[in-house]
This record gives structure tokens, sequence and C-alpha cells, in this order.
């Protein structure tokens, strides 16, 4: 038997990574997946443990706990299996990769840490365990700020090193625009552009995604919530769609971003049916060209003056405060510009509560330097498209109200944010 072993350790592990594709594709509970993992015990199960060799003996713990531990109701027993393999062969990498996973998805992120470690220890360089490690990193409790930015920080550069481990893997792409969305969220100077790179490792990602035919529903997620954060909600509605489809789950973000653009066209339309007299007042009041209020100076205009580079301020007024989820760090209004141009300005990392109390629709006055713009296109329930512009400020501040000399810094916040265990632990 023992002659037979290596063969069937072979077969094994070729099983063992057809049912890890069915799991993750979210088939658990279906025939094909149950099957799979029956045939596979049903492989091991023909292995006299008196006849397999030490190492032998530690890849078959490492085989048939992974099996175990890909299922809920098995998950202790899989890991008490791995712990074994480990024990047995303190050099298998994949042993180490696999009760660190699970030690990871009961939430002992230490015990995982510490497994992870122990996968890229010496010269070793691991790319499953590099992005593990950069998972468990942005979600290790810090008692200090600065203890969570370094956590961030660090978390990118083991990305950054999976992926140079293999340039053509699609996980180590997604983990890569997962690392770089959250290490902006904690590092605020760098969120704009962190968000530019979370988005182009992104694409990279659904590029090789493609090419090999999966459908990875975490690199949807993941890339809808940098998409839904930032404002961009036909393209975030377009990600977490991906996700149902390739998982049937219902998500809440689905409804909750078509709540807000149904509450956003409302606006819109409430506007549009103020009393002209009205309109023309909130219009006149607000300036345009050289602004001056006492040592402050500024070009001001609206949308038409800032693209066309004749003013470097952009000044609106408040129309209505949009609702904002509970625990966001953004708060977003519809503002109109003196040419009668509506659109949706966004706040980022503000103190969300304090800031919008001072908002008052038809009245506040916000002067908006460095504004960031975007167009957002959304397809609504009923078949229509809804169009409008959207202006970021990417810090509060940018951001003054009804005079330039004050700022609305002291309301600065930062997210209390990461991303790798949106759908699944990837």
């Amino acid at each position: 038997m023992g002659d037979e072993a290596p063969d069937v350790l072979r077969d094994a592990v070729e099983k063992l990574g057809a049912l890890k594709t069915l799991v993750d594709a979210f088939v658990r509970d279906e025939p094909a997946c149950l099957k799979a993992r029956d045939q596979l015990l049903h492989s091991l199960d023909g292995l006299s443990e008196a006849d397999i060799r030490r190492p032998q003996k530690a890849e078959v713990a490492r085989i048939r706990g992974e099996c175990l531990g890909a299922f809920p109701e098995t998950a202790k027993q899989g890991e008490e299996l791995l712990a074994k393999a480990v024990k047995l062969a303190p050099k298998n990498i994949n042993a180490w990769n696999g009760l660190g996973e699970l030690q990871f998805a009961r939430g002992d992120l230490e015990a995982a840490q510490t497994c992870f470690e122990r996968a890229i220890v010496g010269e070793a360089t691991d790319c499953v365990a590099l992005r593990r490690l950069s998972m468990v990193l942005r979600r290790l409790p810090a008692s200090k700020p600065e203890d969570k930015v370094a956590n961030f920080a660090l978390a990118l550069e083991k990305a950054k090193a999976a992926l140079k481990c293999n340039m053509q893997d699609p996980y180590s792409w997604s983990v890569l625009g997962n690392a770089y969305f959250a290490e902006g969220m904690v590092n605020t100077a760098s969120a704009a552009s962190h968000k530019q790179r979370a988005t182009q490792a992104y694409a990279q990602a659904e590029t090789l995604f493609q090419k090999a035919s999966v459908a990875d529903a975490d690199l949807h997620f993941n890339r809808g919530t940098l998409r839904a954060f930032w404002g961009e909600y036909g393209l975030a509605l377009d990600d977490f769609n991906a996700v149902v489809a390739a998982t049937g789950m219902q998500l809440p973000q689905v409804p909750a971003i078509r709540s807000r653009i149904d509450k956003t066209k409302a606006a819109i339309d409430c506007f549009g049916k103020v009393k002209p007299k009205k309109v023309s007042e909130t219009l006149a009041g607000i300036p345009d060209g050289e602004f001056s209020q006492g040592a402050q100076m500024a070009k001001v205009g609206g949308l038409a003056s800032l693209r066309g580079g004749a003013a470097d301020c952009l000044v609106c007024r408040c129309v209505e405060v949009l609702p904002i989820p509970e625990g966001q760090t953004s708060t977003s209004a519809l503002c109109v510009d003196r040419d009668g141009s509506l659109f949706v300005l966004s706040v980022f990392f503000c103190d969300v509560k304090n800031l919008t109390k001072q908002l008052s629709p038809l009245k506040t006055l916000l002067f908006v330097r460095k504004p960031d713009f975007h167009c957002v296109s959304v397809q609504l329930s009923d078949g229509s498209v809804l169009e409008y512009a959207g202006v970021r400020a990417l810090h509060p501040a940018l951001v003054s109200l009804n005079q330039l000399g004050s700022h609305l810094g002291s309301h600065a916040a930062s997210a209390d944010f990461s991303t790798g265990q949106a759908v699944s632990a990837s």
C-alpha cells in the first residue's frame, strides 16, 4: 500500500482543488459539492495508516482537514486534523495555510496570523500565505489609531509581495485592490490615489478571472463596496448584481442604493417644482468671479466655470441634505450653482451628524476647493436612466460654509473600514 499512497495523494490533491472550486462558487449544499467531498474522503479511507510514511501521514491529515474544514458542520474536525498535520510536518506550507484559514474564519485572528507567518518563514514566499496575512492585518484590533494605520500599511506591503510571487494570479490582484482601498480609508491623505490604484488592481483581477472563466463574487462585492463609498452607484449596482447572480444571495446593499437613488431623484424633481421667484432668489445670492471676504480671496464659480478653468473654487447652495446610511463617513446634499445646474456634493471623511446639522436647505452657501467631478448614471426600476453630476470634496477642510474664512476641518473623521471578508474569506 505504501507504493500506492503517492498516487492516491496526487489524486486527492486534484479532488481537493475541484472541491474548493465548488465551495468558492457557494454551492456547499448542492449535490455536486457533497459528492465531491464524499469521493475525496472515500479515496483517503482506502489508505492504511500503518503503511503510510510520516510525511504522507501529514499530507493525508492536511487534505482531510481542508476537506472537512470547507463545511461549517465539520470545520472543528478539519482544524484538529490540520493542527495534527503541522505537528507532523512543520514545513508543510499548505497545512499552515489551511489551518490559518479556518482560524481566520472563526475569528481567531492572532492564531491565524501566526499560521500565515509560519508559512512564509525564512526564504519561503507563498502567495496564499501573504494574501491571507494581508487580510488578517486589516482586521486585527488596534487600541491606538496609529497602530491601525501601521497594520493597514503593512497589509498593503504583504499584498504587494503576494503579487510579486505571481503577476498572473487574479486573487492576488483582487487582494491588492482591497488593501489599497482599505489603506486609503485610514490614511485619508492617500484616499483618492489609493482609490485609483484599487480600481486598476480590480480591473486586472477581473481580466484574469475572465480568462480563467471564473466568476469571483468577492471581487465584485469589494469593488462594489468601493464604488458605493465613492458615490459611483450605477457601477456599484453592476457589481452587487453580479454577486447576486453568482451566489443567489440577496445583498442589502442593492435595495439601499436603490432607495438612495430614488431619494436623489425625488430631491431633483422637488427642486424642479420650486416657484421661479424662489429659484431666482436662491441663485442670485450665489457669488461668481473674483470674490473676497476679509483677507480671503478666490475665483469662485459654478460647474461650467471650474471645468473651463475660469474659477478655482466651486460655490453653490444647499438644496436638500440626502439621507446617509448609519456608519457612513461621508455626507451628501443636492446643490445648485449660480447657473442653475444641479449636482450632488459629497463631503468625505467627516463627522456626518454634526456637519449635516449645519446645512440648511436653500440657505447654506458652500465653497469647495479642489472639487473632484464625476457623472452618475443609474438605471431605475422602471427602466429609465437617471443621470446627474457628482462633486466630491475629499476632506471637510476643503469646504467652507457661508464664508471663505473658515473651513470644516474640525469635522474630520476617518472611516472604520476594511475589506477582504465580504462575501467569503478572500
